[in-house]
Order: C-alpha cells, then sequence, then structure tokens
C-alpha cells in the first residue's frame, strides 16, 4: 500500500456542487408556531400604530388640469408670427414639463393668488414667529405642484395638492392660465425685439443702399461709363455697328474687285464692248443704235456701188469712228470699276481702322465696367436686403400673440381627498405586521442561545420491541455530549456553510469543541461516528464535523467505511470516482489520486469507488493507512455504519480514539441503541458519547 508524503494532496479530484439547502418549509412552520405571540404581537401593534398614524394623518386634495399643446397652426398669423409654431415631440413636451414647474411661473401665480402669506406654504419659523423667505415659499409650492405627460399624447396633466380642496382647484386653474399667458408674452416679447432689431437693420442697410449707388454713380461719371436706355453699353453698341459696317464694306470691296478684274480681262481680249457694264451703259446703246443704221446703209449702198464709192468709204468711216468712240467708253467703264475698287479698298481701311480704335476703348471700357458691375452688384444685394428687411418689418407689425396650447379640461373642486388611502393602508398593514413578525421570530431563532441537552428519563421506541424494566438505561452509562436538530437530508452539511447561526450549526460546533483538538498541530484524533439505524442524519453530520473543522484552520478528512452504500460523496455534493478506499487497502491505487476534496470547504474525502465487499486482506491494512492519516490531519472522521449491520465497521472502530453514537429522539428503537452500546463496549472503542438528533 502506497501513500502520499504531502497532506494536502494537489491532484485530489473535485466534482459538481449540489446548491440544496437543508431548511425546510416544514422547519418554518414549527418556528412560527413556536413563536406565535411575538408574531401575533408584533403585528397587532403594526396595525395600531398604522391605524393610529391614520387618524392623526391629515388629509390631501388632488385638482388636476389638462393643457394640450396644439399642433394646428393659427391661419391669421401663420404667415407673420416671429417664432414658429410649438413642436409636439416628447423632448418639447418635457421642455413644456420644465416651463411649467419652474419657479419663475410659480412666483407669478403665488403673487397673483397672494399665498406668499398662506400658512400652508409660509409658515412661520416655530421659535422666532418669523415668515419665511420667498425662496422658502416658492419651494414649499413647487413640492404641492407636479407636471406630466398624458402617454403619448401631447396633453399635460397639472396636479396640485392641497389641505383644501377649493384651494387646489384654484391653484391648478391659475398655473394653467399663468403658462398660456407666458406664451403670449414671451411671443410679444419676441416680437417687440425683432421689430426693434429689425428697425435698426433697416436703417443701418438704407445708408448703405445710399452709399452703394452713390458710389456707383460717381464711378460712371468718373470714367465715362454711359449706357444706354435698355443698359447696354454704347461703345458695345458702336462696336457692333461699326463691325456690320465693315463686314458691308468688305463684301462691296469684293464684289467690285471681281467686276473690275472682270471687265479688265474682257478688254484684254478684245470684247471690251460684251462687258455687261458696258452693254448697259446708255452711251454705247446710241452708239449701238447708231452703228445698227450704218450697217443697214451700209448694205442698201453695197448692192449699188462698189466699195471704193464715196458713199461707202464714208460709210466705212463712220463705223470707224463709232468703234473707237465704243472702245473709249469701254475703257472708261474699266477705269470706273478700278476707281470703285480704290473707294471700296480705302473705306474698308477706313472702317477697319475706326473698328480697332473701338476695341481699344471697349477693352478699357470692360476693365472699367469690372468693377462698376462689383458696385452695382453690392447695392443690388443691399437694396434687396434692405426690401426684404422693410417687407418682414410690415408683417411682424401685423402679427397676433395666440398660444400654442389651450386648455381642454379645467379643474374641478375634489369631493374627496387624495391621500391617504386610508382603507387601503389599514388593510395592507394586516400583512405587513404579520411578515414583519415573522421576521422578528427568525431574527429571535436566529439569535437565541443553542439550548443546553437536559438528558429524559426514558425513550420511547418507535417500533414495538421487547419489554424491559422501565429502570434499565439503555444508553448503558454513556455520556450525552450533544444535541442537533433531527435533519436527515444528506445535504444538511450546507447548513454549516449556508446558516452559521441556525441551530444545527451551533449543535455541531458545540460538538467540535468536545471532539477536535485545540488547535493545528497538536496531534491528531479520529473519531468514528456511527448510529444504530441507517439513518443518513449520520452521513450528514460527519461532513459537517470536517467542514466546521476546516473552518478552524484544522486538516479534516471524512472516512466512508460503507462499502455497500457509500454517501459520503454525496453529502459533500461529490460525484462518485473510480478511485476509492478499497483502492488504496489493495496498493493498486496512491492515496493521493483517490481523494477528493470538498467543493465548499478545505476537507478532503476517501470514500469507496464502487460497490464491494471487503474482505480480511483489504483491511489487514487499514491500521497502517488510519496511523498515517492520523500523523497528516488533525481530525479524522470515519463514517461507520451500525456495527451490528457492517462488517467493515468492526475494523474501523477499535482503531478511532472515541466514538459518537447518533440516536435520532423518539425514533430510534430503545433495543437497538443498547445492542450498538453493547458492541461498542465489546470492540473496546476507547470512548463512546451519545448525540441527540431530534
Amino acid at each position: 500500500m502506497a501513500f502520499s508524503n504531502s497532506p494536502t494532496y494537489p491532484g485530489a479530484r473535485a466534482a459538481g456542487q449540489d446548491g440544496a439547502g437543508a431548511f425546510r418549509f416544514s422547519d418554518l412552520l414549527a418556528m412560527g408556531a413556536k413563536r406565535l405571540a411575538l408574531i401575533l404581537t408584533t403585528a397587532t401593534v403594526v396595525v395600531a400604530v398604522t391605524i393610529i398614524a391614520l387618524l392623526l394623518w391629515p388629509s390631501t386634495y388632488s385638482a388636476s388640469t389638462l393643457v394640450m399643446l396644439d399642433q394646428r397652426t393659427n391661419s391669421v398669423a401663420s404667415s407673420t408670427s416671429v417664432l414658429s409654431s410649438l413642436p409636439t415631440d416628447p423632448v418639447s413636451v418635457q421642455n413644456q414639463l420644465q416651463i411649467i414647474t419652474s419657479r419663475d411661473l410659480a412666483a407669478r401665480v403665488i403673487a397673483d393668488l397672494k399665498l406668499y402669506e398662506d400658512p400652508e406654504f409660509a409658515k412661520p419659523d416655530a421659535i422666532t414667529g418669523e415668515m419665511p423667505a420667498a425662496d422658502a415659499v416658492i419651494d414649499n409650492f413647487e413640492r404641492h405642484l407636479t407636471a406630466e405627460a398624458v402617454g403619448l399624447s401631447t396633453t399635460i396633466n397639472i396636479t396640485f395638492k392641497s389641505s383644501d380642496a377649493k384651494k387646489a382647484a384654484t391653484i391648478a386653474n391659475a398655473i394653467a392660465s399663468a403658462y398660456l399667458a407666458d406664451q403670449v408674452n414671451f411671443e410679444d416679447e419676441a416680437t417687440r425685439d425683432t421689430t426693434t432689431w429689425l428697425l435698426d437693420r433697416i436703417h443701418s442697410l438704407a445708408r448703405q443702399v445710399q452709399g452703394a449707388e452713390m458710389a456707383v454713380q460717381q464711378y460712371r461719371a468718373q470714367n465715362n461709363l454711359n449706357d444706354t436706355s435698355n443698359g447696354d453699353s454704347l461703345i458695345d453698341q458702336q462696336l457692333i455697328a461699326q463691325n456690320a459696317a465693315l463686314v458691308a464694306a468688305k463684301s462691296d470691296l469684293a464684289q467690285k474687285q471681281a467686276i473690275s478684274s472682270h471687265v479688265n480681262s474682257m478688254l484684254a481680249t478684245g470684247h471690251g464692248a460684251d462687258v455687261s457694264q458696258v452693254v448697259s451703259s446708255p452711251l454705247i446703246i446710241q452708239l449701238r443704235t447708231q452703228e445698227a443704221d450704218l450697217l443697214r446703209q451700209e448694205a442698201q449702198l453695197s448692192s449699188k456701188y462698189g466699195p471704193r464709192h464715196p458713199k461707202m468709204v464714208d460709210v466705212e468711216s463712220q463705223k470707224e469712228n463709232l468703234q473707237d468712240k465704243i472702245a473709249q467708253e469701254a475703257a472708261r467703264v474699266s477705269g470706273a470699276a478700278s476707281n470703285d475698287v480704290a473707294v471700296a479698298r480705302a473705306n474698308v481701311g477706313s472702317l477697319a481702322a475706326s473698328l480697332k480704335a473701338l476695341e481699344k476703348n471697349a477693352s478699357s471700357d470692360s476693365l472699367k465696367r469690372v468693377k462698376l458691375k462689383a458696385l452695382e452688384a453690392n447695392a443690388t444685394s443691399t437694396r434687396t436686403m434692405y426690401e426684404a428687411f422693410v417687407t418682414r418689418l410690415r408683417e411682424t407689425q401685423g402679427a397676433v400673440g395666440i398660444p400654442s396650447a389651450r386648455v381642454i379640461s379645467s379643474a374641478a373642486v375634489p369631493a374627496h381627498p387624495s391621500s391617504p388611502k386610508r382603507t387601503m393602508i389599514a388593510a395592507a398593514s394586516i400583512p405587513v405586521g404579520l411578515l414583519l413578525g415573522l421576521l422578528f421570530a427568525l431574527l429571535a431563532e436566529r439569535n437565541s442561545p443553542a439550548v443546553a441537552y437536559r438528558p429524559r428519563a426514558t425513550l420511547r421506541p418507535a417500533v414495538a420491541m421487547a419489554a424491559t424494566a422501565p429502570t434499565v438505561d439503555p444508553l448503558r452509562g454513556a455520556p450525552v455530549i450533544g444535541e442537533i436538530p433531527d435533519y436527515q437530508s444528506l445535504r444538511a452539511a450546507d447548513v454549516v456553510i449556508d446558516r452559521p447561526n441556525d441551530s444545527y450549526s451551533r449543535g455541531v460546533d458545540a460538538l467540535l469543541n468536545r471532539l477536535a483538538p485545540a488547535k493545528r498541530g497538536t496531534g491528531g484524533k479520529v473519531i468514528a461516528l456511527t448510529a444504530a439505524d441507517q439513518s443518513e442524519g449520520r452521513t450528514a453530520l460527519a461532513a459537517a464535523l470536517a467542514r466546521a473543522a476546516t473552518q478552524r484552520g484544522l486538516r479534516a478528512i471524512v472516512i466512508d467505511s460503507d462499502f455497500q452504500l457509500p454517501r459520503a460523496a454525496q453529502a459533500m455534493g461529490l460525484s462518485q470516482s473510480d478511485l476509492g478506499l478499497q483502492d488504496v487497502l489493495s496498493g493498486t491505487s496512491p492515496l493521493s489520486q483517490s481523494l477528493a476534496r470538498d467543493t465548499r470547504s478545505s476537507a478532503l474525502l476517501l470514500s469507496p469507488a464502487r460497490l464491494h465487499s471487503p474482505n480480511a486482506q483489504f483491511l489487514n491494512a487499514l491500521p497502517q493507512l488510519v496511523a498515517y492519516l492520523k500523523r497528516n490531519f488533525d481530525l479524522v472522521i470515519v463514517d461507520c455504519p451500525a456495527p451490528g449491520y457492517a462488517i467493515a465497521s468492526r475494523y474501523f472502530l477499535p482503531l478511532s480514539d472515541a466514538a459518537v453514537l447518533l440516536v435520532r429522539w423518539q425514533s430510534t428503537p430503545r433495543a437497538a441503541v443498547a445492542q450498538t452500546i453493547d458492541t461498542l463496549a465489546a470492540l473496546r472503542v476507547p470512548a463512546t458519547g451519545v448525540i441527540f438528533a431530534r
């Protein structure tokens, strides 16, 4: 068998924790029955005090006025109002609530209703008799006032509380009226301020308009910038006209150049007389007529005379004279065309020079007009702004002050007080008194001292047993060392952690004081915990003792010696593992790998891993194991089944320093108790004490 030399066992396994407690509803009922007088007394006192307080409590009346923020805009004032219509989003509604509950509005209402001397709001000082200051009156007034939005609507509920019903209604309606008047006054004041500002701004803009327009005219005069009635520049119009004239002159020049060229070319080829200008000339027409007559005469004469006849010679001479005249006329037409070309060219040159001069003047004029346009734009914008402000001033002169809210329900004089709710409070005082009494009972039970055990003369068996003489002591003289509540749940050990002031926890502490060593390191003790029956309370008590010992700084370990039905792991909230006590005794597993650590304390557990019937071979190694644990732990608690039922207990009990017998009051048979104590004596257990569970 291999043991680890370290008492901390870092390899010890841990398991899940069950949160169930050992306190049950039946315990609460038992405690209530035990301290019923305290509970009823407390409840009676609470109800009596409540009734007296209700009788002395003055009545308060609440009156409410409903004001709705109107989403509609008045058509008369919509185009002339200085302020926009009141928005009705949640944030705006909250803003109106702040206005209604503001100190300024409260001060106006107090002054209008002359409440500065009302005893409800202005109580004289109890010692000096002086009247409170105005701020104190306003503070007291606002404590009676509440304003809140009604659901998701734009309606505001204004509620005022007073000891006088009529006064409450009057003040609630006065607050609503003051709020509406405040809206109108605010709009009128805004209109007056806006009008004053507009007038100042208009006067300033009028001076600016006058100065801007004067600057425009002075600049025009200084730079000789003249415009037509349509606002166009004279130079621009001259440029347009001059450019058009130049284009026309160039076109005329081209036409005359074409005519001159054509005439010259016809003359060069000897066909000058065929030129259209020559043909259309009146002189040429006359000469052609004469030439035609001569040709007719020549034809007549040629039939009569020969070519040398004087008449024929004279006709021929006349024909030559006419040809010379026609040639001269054609030359004259050609010269006229050339002169026309020269004149047209001179005209084009003159127009081009004039256009160039105009363009130069236009460039200079354009530079000057850049600044002129800036001056004119400044004057125009200033005048536009001036006219807009004048228009807005005219609109604000006719603005109508209409509030953006209206009263939809005036406050009526309340017929019944709003507080206190005497019937409801009186009815509620009954369960409150009972609960408070139960709380006092729990505190009294928690703080009550542990009840010292007083031995009884007899024990009544729970089952039939053989008749014995009444003088026979079933405890065989064994001392009674303590008493604990009869918690039969395996998880009763959680009470030590969860409720340290419980009677079960105090009983465990008292038992530990008698069994455990005084301090750590003074020597370990082995305590065997057994019972005359198979009650789960024995296993729970073993786990509770180990946890209580660790809270004192002691090193504690629990050994579950029940190989048939091990339950110590369940009592500590652990699960059964694959390695355990029988593996350590047989030497197949080291002790460090077979221990489990309690998840709610530093206590360790050595439990059988599987259902296993022990044999002498395993149990022969038990003394060595117990001696090792006694050296390394301050308290070794062995959970032993009744020695009359479990053979393994007969091996563990003689190795203990003391044995504790758990007896359930009025439940464990007397004969079983006597038989168990006799068995412990036969096994030569060093000392035996009895603890009652009841």
